[in-house]
């Protein structure tokens, strides 16, 4: 069995998108910051903020019609939560809040182009909260339109520069186009403000993959990995770095640790069996031979 025939890692995954915390997901709340980002009030009708003045019947109802919106928002009706948002605009179409959760629901329902629309309307509301823009970032690079997606996530870097997710889209944005060396100092900033962030260190050790810098790369995975070790891709690449540099023993022992983390991984087992025959074949260790034979049926046992 020759290494050309490995089942080899994920070592070109990249995720583009996707950590819980980098985009909205909960409807926004009437006397809530608009942005995790900003954390500023809100600006939009009177009717959606405290006032020292007594509000109007019309600012009364669109108060109402808001927190009904949200509330079908928050029970998943979201076809109600729709029709109620739009009645909400227009009686106060100036409603930050309101076009964001809007385009939330839109999301839900699987129609990004009327979500961009309602998110472009936010921007226009609060030109300088990177909250909107990092909305449609996350939208076009979830239907795999980095090169759509690029000029948002610039824009949200400008507007935002101390922000650690905004550097991490631009990053996958970069990524995705292929220009890896910029990808690569997005990320890095991205890690400098976020040190902990694991994905970042993954997505991280890919570009350098992309660029030949393995040794940086393996540095970038194991950090992931440190940091996450539910993260096993990481350390699968860095395992694939050492058997494709042919130091055919710390592969060995770093697809063992996967193994542990993972028993019923054949690809780790099928790697661990050829660095085994391999390591064999270059010291002429039998005892090695014997133990990727073991590997080899435990290949077969999970088939």
């Amino acid at each position: 069995m020759h290494s050309r025939n490995m089942v080899s890692p994920a070592i070109l995954l990249l995720a583009l998108g996707v950590l819980p915390e980098l985009s909205i997901t909960q409807p926004l709340s009437i006397f809530q910051p608009g942005s995790p980002t900003s954390r500023r009030a809100l600006p939009g009708p009177k009717a959606l903020n405290p006032s020292k003045n007594a509000p109007s019947q019309q600012q009364l109802q669109a108060a109402k019609l808001f927190a009904q919106a949200a509330q079908a928002q928050r029970s998943g009706k979201i076809k109600v939560a729709i029709g109620l948002y739009q009645q909400t605009l227009k009686t106060a179409p100036d409603a930050f809040p309101a076009w964001m959760n809007l385009a939330l629901c839109y999301q839900a329902a699987r129609d990004n182009r009327s979500a961009i629309t309602a998110l472009k309307k936010a921007m226009a509301l609060m030109p300088k909260d990177p909250t909107p823009v990092i909305q449609i970032t996350t939208i076009y690079l979830q239907e795999n339109k980095p090169g759509e997606a690029l000029p948002f996530a610039r824009k949200a870097v400008g507007l935002s520069p101390n922000n650690p997710q905004t550097h991490f889209f631009l990053g996958g944005c970069e990524a995705a186009l292929k220009h890896y060396a910029t990808a690569e100092d997005e990320y890095r900033q991205c890690i400098r403000l976020k040190p902990d962030n694991a994905q970042a260190h993954f997505n991280l050790g890919y570009t350098l993959i992309e660029q030949k810098k393995e040794s940086e790369a393996v540095l970038s995975f194991t950090q992931a990995w440190q940091l996450d070790h539910r993260m096993l891709p990481a350390l699968a690449n860095v395992a694939f770095i050492q058997q494709q540099s042919k130091n055919y023993p710390l592969a060995i022992e770093t697809w063992k640790k996967i193994t542990a983390y993972s028993k019923d991984n054949f690809g780790a087992w099928f790697n661990l069996g050829i660095c085994y025959q391999l390591e064999s074949d270059k010291s002429k260790n039998n005892a090695l031979q014997q133990e990727a034979i073991t590997a080899y049926i435990r290949c077969l046992a999970l088939q």
